[in-house]
């Protein structure tokens, strides 16, 4: 048992450590650049949906996964690395690393660093048909995938505090939302645009960072929304 201090109420060790954090070694992931942890960190992955949410914490290491992850109707699920130190590489050619599929709410990414071996016509991260959607301190700056974020769905996104450089865009938003924000953070496109806005969605608003890329912002044909706010960033 454990009692977090006097006066606290005792519980058991098991129930302690389940409202922390799901690891994925909990799973039997490596970490060692060399094993194959995609069953492992799938498995961590669902086990963490399957409590409600929490943490799926990567500790540092280097993680080989051969094919995409994906979670449905996710609620409050947090893929979290040590940052600066837990890389993870995508060698397949057409998958795409992380899936939010839908109606996943309040989920996230923080402290990973997102690679691909070569190249992938998929994108780093994927949220489609969500609400609330946030990136931090994350790193997708090898430019191997065509997207290093893609939204497509109703409602916002936060990226703060990251670098995300895709073969064809930094990020494509395709959605309804309110309320959308980059913090902080360096987008690169190197083929195209380092952020690319679709849909009807309406309160963009960016501050501070870089975009780089063919253009900076790139309003696509379909871009029904409106009022873009840019203060002091680069571009």
């Amino acid at each position: 048992t454990y009692l977090e201090s006097a006066g606290a109420t005792e519980r058991t060790i098991k129930e302690k450590f389940s409202e922390t954090l799901i690891s994925v070694k909990d799973f039997g992931a490596v970490g060692d650049g060399i094993a194959i942890d995609t069953t492992a960190i799938q498995a961590a992955m669902s086990r963490v949906l399957a409590l409600g949410g929490g943490i799926c914490y990567f500790p540092p290491g280097e993680y080989i996964v051969d094919q995409g992850f994906s979670l449905t109707a996710a609620n409050g699920v947090v893929l979290m690395g040590a940052k600066g130190s837990t890389p993870i590489t995508q060698p397949n050619a057409t998958a795409t690393t992380f899936t939010f599929a839908t109606s996943s709410i309040k989920c996230g990414v923080a402290g990973l660093i997102i690679g691909h071996s070569t190249s992938t016509t998929g994108a780093a991260i994927s949220v489609a048909a969500w609400l609330n959607f946030y990136i931090s301190d994350t790193d997708i700056s090898g430019g191997n995938y065509a997207y290093a974020a893609d939204f497509s769905g109703a409602s916002s996104w936060t990226i703060a505090d990251s670098f995300l450089i895709g073969t064809t865009r930094g990020v494509r938003s395709n959605t309804t939302s309110t309320t959308c924000m980059l913090i902080n953070t360096q987008l690169t496109g190197v083929a195209s645009s380092a952020l690319e806005i679709n849909g009807s969605g309406i309160g963009y608003t960016l501050v501070g960072g870089f975009l780089a890329g063919a253009k900076g912002i790139l309003f696509n044909a379909s871009y029904t929304g409106s009022f873009i706010r840019v203060y002091g960033t680069r571009n």
